[in-house]
């Protein structure tokens, strides 16, 4: 029963925040936060219990022998997704309060947002393919409306759009997945799913739920949405890339990786998930935005998440994708407090002295250490483990180090450059009055980022899976390519102040602008398509419009000589009965 409660303080504080937000637009706010917390307490007691990965039906519709299930479960690893967002949720709600200062956009965001972090619920402990739809859908609707939250913003509209069009291709699979599955075995319950062996109609069902995770999870060709989406607001952004949406994509694809790794489907991860690891970093190097730069960081970090289950490494895999939580929120949050700061600036190189607020300026330094494998920090497991899986493929463990040396050179970038100190006593005081509701939260995430190492050792046992193997060779070599990383990044940036960007390099990393031809290039062939099928429409009415005319003609000559005479009729049936003569006579 618990697992249908934990949707309900989203649900609740959605609701009442759209209501009562009427009355007092602070209401919206303190109610999210108390509903959230509310929802942690039940979702930590949801993971300590021994609970026995029970499942729970709902009837939803009934008609004759059939009933469609809403299918919810408790099992550990769902527990641990509920877990994260409840972790992630008040945060988000409690920086919100400080972010989010316009009365008249509290009720309708707090409604958004926790109408969103239901949908993800939803969502984690869905138990079949069904409920997972309704969720995944929901999930859809929500993002589209936070992303382009203000509207009235030309390109926060076209990035909402964007989105939403880019995910619909994923969204059809699914439901072609989902009639495929019903059709032929009459259940949609992941259990039954993964009972299965290995046969066309399971690789055609997992090759349309693996279109679906590229979609939703921003891989390769798909990911063009995830940078775009920055235009949201920031608790946003946070939001959707440290625990929700776009981690949707890669725990199905954790659940259902022993149905990829049987079909082989599980090689088409691990290619796209280089490629967009590839990708992100190489936009990440020559953009200036500061949370773009970290969406594109999401974006490699995915790619490494969809490597892991290219491996077939389900703890490489979950390990990471439960650390990134932490220091992707982390700098997230850290990233709206410095925009605020700077006049809503974006360029790290129109920003300046985010080291006025030292407790700022430590959480975003430990969330750099952090995304850039540094030991201690939780970063540094969850990339080694990955590595440590494609020890015994050089190339690609090479491709792998070199992703982290180069995710190392960016991430401080990103950190260096707005420190550079300022006489702007205006700024400083900025930095020094910004909300406690936008650095606390902050120190909370920075703290997480060091526990999160206790996962390391727990997790195995909690998920009853084997421990990720780490070499002292694997942390040696991974260490030395982050610490260049840094070195780089420290004289370039942040020693000998080389801020000079070379346009011509970054045009030839910055990719996105090449993603973009690719979606109009797609995008022209289906409209010349539908020209195409438009004109054969009109030719094909043409067509029969001209048929029509011809009959409702020959029907006028006919009713026309039924006049009354009789030497009419009488030649109308000679002529019958010689056709009918002549074919007995010639086909008989």
């Amino acid at each position: 029963m618990i697992d249908a409660l934990l949707i309900a303080p989203f649900i609740f504080a959605g609701v009442a925040s759209l209501l009562l937000g009427k009355r007092s637009k602070r209401y919206a706010s303190y109610l999210s936060i108390a509903s959230a917390l509310i929802g942690t307490l039940m979702a930590t007691y949801a993971v300590i219990s021994e609970n026995v990965a029970a499942v729970t039906r709902y009837t939803w519709i009934a008609f004759g022998g059939y009933s469609i299930n809403i299918s919810l479960t408790d099992a550990h690893l769902n527990m641990l997704l509920v877990l994260l967002i409840y972790i992630i949720a008040p945060l988000i709600m409690f920086y919100s309060l400080g972010f989010m200062d316009k009365r008249d956009e509290q009720s309708r965001f707090y409604f958004e947002i926790n109408m969103f972090a239901a949908a993800m619920i939803l969502f984690a402990i869905s138990a079949n393919l069904l409920t997972m739809i309704v969720a995944w859908e929901w999930l859809g609707i929500t993002s589209y409306l936070l992303i382009g939250f203000w509207y009235h913003k030309k390109r926060a509209a076209r990035a909402a759009r964007m989105s939403i069009t880019i995910i619909v291709f994923g969204d059809i699979a699914m439901l072609a997945a989902l009639i495929v599955l019903w059709s032929t075995y009459g259940s949609t319950s992941f259990t039954y799913l993964l009972s299965q062996a290995a046969s066309p109609i399971i690789s055609v069902i997992g090759i349309l739920i693996a279109l679906a995770i590229f979609t939703k999870s921003a891989q390769f060709p798909f990911m063009g949405w995830l940078a775009e989406a920055m235009e949201g607001p920031t608790p946003v952004s946070a939001f959707l890339h440290s625990s929700t949406m776009v981690k949707a994509g890669v725990f199905l694809a954790i659940v259902l990786m022993p149905i990829f790794y049987e079909t082989h489907i599980i090689n088409l991860f691990l290619l796209f998930g280089i490629i967009t690891a590839l990708i992100g970093i190489t936009n990440a190097v020559s953009a200036k935005h500061i949370k773009k730069i970290l969406a594109y960081s999401t974006m490699e970090d995915l790619g490494l998440m969809m490597v892991a289950v290219g491996l077939n490494s389900i703890a490489a895999a979950i390990f990471f994708f439960v650390v990134q939580t932490f220091y992707k929120a982390l700098l997230f949050l850290d990233a709206g407090a410095v925009m605020r700061a700077n006049g809503e600036k974006e360029s790290i190189f129109e920003m300046r002295g985010s080291r006025s607020n030292r407790l700022l300026f430590a959480t975003m330094a430990i969330g750099a250490l952090s995304i850039a494998g540094i030991f201690p920090f939780s970063g540094f497991l969850g990339k080694i483990g990955i590595d440590a899986q494609a020890a015994t493929n050089i190339p690609l463990y090479a491709i792998l180090i070199a992703i982290d040396f180069v995710s190392s050179a960016y991430i401080f970038r990103w950190l260096f450059v707005p420190m550079r100190q300022t006489s702007d006593t205006v700024l400083i005081g900025r930095y020094k009055r910004l909300p406690k509701s936008m650095v606390l939260p902050g120190v909370i995430l920075a703290v997480s980022v060091f526990a999160a190492d206790i996962i390391y050792f727990k997790l195995p046992a909690y998920l009853s899976i084997a421990s990720i193997s780490v070499g002292a060779l694997h942390a040696v070599i991974e260490s030395v390519a982050v610490a260049l990383g840094l070195i780089i990044s420290y004289y370039v940036y942040a020693r000998s102040h080389m801020l000079k960007r070379h346009k011509s390099i970054s045009m030839l990393l910055h990719n996105q602008l090449i993603t973009e031809a690719l979606y109009y290039s797609v995008g022209s062939v289906f409209y010349k398509v539908g020209y195409a099928f438009e004109y054969f429409e009109i030719y094909l009415y043409r067509f029969v419009k001209i048929i029509g005319a011809l009959v409702y003609e020959a029907g006028g000559q006919i009713r026309r000589s039924v006049n009354g005479d009789v030497n009419l009729y009488v030649a109308g049936v000679a002529i019958g009965f010689i056709i009918m003569l002549l074919f007995v006579v010639f086909y008989l």
